[in-house]
């Protein structure tokens, strides 16, 4: 109809609206990690390795957030998991929910005695032993150690660059608008 009313035959795409992203760290994350597709336990376990290669040893391995519903298992993953590695703490991030291997609970001192923090949500999981199985919840994630965040250490400009690159891929993608 659009294209009649026109009057010139030409096609008419609408944009599209995404009202829930978070291009400033999505931006940052493909600045310095590469794009993985992760779909099972199997392609999390890959990734550690591929990255553990390449990572001097003790520093931090951040498995790209990755929702467990968009996983073959259909759930978290813990520690068993993640100790794809034991040289290397990781750090799987799920949003409001992560997970780390058995390196990164040792060094960060979270033991089956380690009580959940006072924040509402904030939450050790543990296995049927008693044993925490390495998912965190809310801001338990606060009692890591040594955990390196994501934007610290970038510039104000390598921020701004890795912003616009985001946005001109959304827009190449057919994504005309996108809220943070």
């Amino acid at each position: 109809i659009a294209a009649r009313f026109l009057g010139r035959g030409d096609d008419v795409l609408p944009g599209l609206l995404d009202s829930h992203t978070h291009p400033p760290g999505a931006a940052l994350s493909e600045l310095t990690t590469e794009f993985a597709v992760i779909r099972s336990f199997d392609d999390i376990r890959a990734y550690i390795r591929r990255q553990a290669a390449k990572t001097p040893k003790g520093e931090w391995i951040h498995v790209p957030k990755t929702f467990p519903a968009r996983l073959k298992e259909m759930r978290m993953p813990t520690r068993d998991v993640l100790d794809a590695t034991l040289e290397h703490p990781v750090f799987y991030d799920a949003s409001y929910a992560n997970a780390v291997n058995s390196h990164a609970l040792k060094m960060s001192g979270i033991t089956r005695d380690t009580p959940d923090p006072p924040h509402e949500g904030a939450r050790i999981i543990k296995d049927k032993n008693g044993e925490p199985n390495g998912i965190l919840t809310g801001r338990a994630t606060e009692l890591l150690k040594n955990i390196s965040r994501r934007g610290d250490r970038f510039t104000d400009q390598q921020r701004l660059d890795a912003l616009e690159a985001m946005l001109k891929r959304y827009a190449a993608a057919g994504l005309t608008g996108v809220t943070d």
